[in-house]
């Protein structure tokens, strides 16, 4: 089955070219093609996908929105099979035929792998499991019900991962709300919901390098907060008519803003960031609160 490798790219021509490269020894028997979405780069970015623009399509994203940048790829894309990786990852040859591998039964939506560190010891992520208040359990004992409208659902990590086409454009697509962080998550929930099941692939493995971005810096410590407090606002309340407890909902929304206050605070008084880093981010976070409530308001 020929599958479409879409890589969403802003600022990246750092580590995108090694990416590139690396898709092009996949040991996959069957065709693929690739795509890269810019999100307007201004460092060497246009250079490189000049330089490539024999082998691959290239699309461009006007704005910085990591969803909408997906979407433009999903529909750039010929094939029934979307992967995502990240613009500073690696993919290991057996890759794609290990993940496409999990599609032999007709409602699988959607299939994520294992993602190493870059040091190719340590894992970032292995199965991925998330509850409705956007609580990590991947490192759960606990056996996980996923099903539509279970609290806790399985999920896939956007540097390795995989979706039908037609499931995706039939639940609405990446949800444009999500500029960053939690955009394949609520996919996600949404796929389960509908019916549709998320399988994992545990030898499908990428290594991801974790490279430096607008919000965050070399060390993965975040200086802007704004889209993830957004984000996790709007998510949590996005489920009101599952969880049915208002009081709960809240009370989950406060502790998590306020443990990223804590972290903040904690990065500070450890000199990992500065007096200016600090009151920065602190600025950030009041400004994802605020846009978090509007927005989950609006709906």
């Amino acid at each position: 089955m020929k599958v479409s490798i879409i890589i969403n790219t802003l600022n990246r021509g750092h580590t995108l070219e090694n990416t590139i490269k690396s898709l092009f020894y996949l040991d996959y028997k069957y065709d693929y093609e690739v795509i890269i979405v810019d999100g307007n780069s201004t460092d060497n970015t246009t250079e490189i996908l000049d330089k490539y623009k024999r082998y691959i399509k290239i699309g461009n994203c006007p704005y910085a929105n990591l969803s909408m940048s997906r979407n433009i790829g999903i529909a750039m894309a010929d094939t029934n099979y979307i992967a995502f990786i990240d613009d500073d990852a690696i993919p290991e040859s057996e890759w794609l035929t290990n993940i496409m591998k999990k599609f032999d039964k007709e409602d699988v939506a959607a299939v994520g792998g294992p993602v190493y560190y870059s040091n190719g010891i340590n894992f970032q992520k292995k199965r991925f499991i998330i509850n409705r208040f956007a609580n990590d359990y991947s490192k759960s004992k606990s056996p996980v019900h996923s099903f539509p409208h279970s609290f806790e659902f399985y999920g896939v990590i956007g540097c390795n991962s995989i979706f039908r086409k037609d499931y995706v454009l039939k639940v609405g697509g990446f949800n444009e709300q999500y500029d960053y962080f939690l955009d394949e998550t609520e996919l996600c929930s949404r796929l389960i919901d509908y019916g549709y099941r998320i399988e994992y692939s545990e030898d499908a493995f990428v290594h991801h390098k974790y490279s430096t971005s607008a919000i965050r810096n070399n060390e993965k410590v975040f200086l802007d907060y704004s889209k993830i407090i957004k984000n996790v606002i709007y998510f949590i309340k996005t489920y009101e008519n599952i969880i049915k407890d208002k009081a709960l909902i809240n009370k989950t929304i406060e502790e998590k803003i306020k443990d990223v206050y804590n972290l903040n605070k904690h990065y500070f008084n450890n000199n990992i960031i500065n007096e200016t880093e600090y009151n920065s981010a602190i600025k950030s976070i009041k400004k994802g609160i605020e846009e978090g409530f509007k927005d989950s308001k609006r709906g």
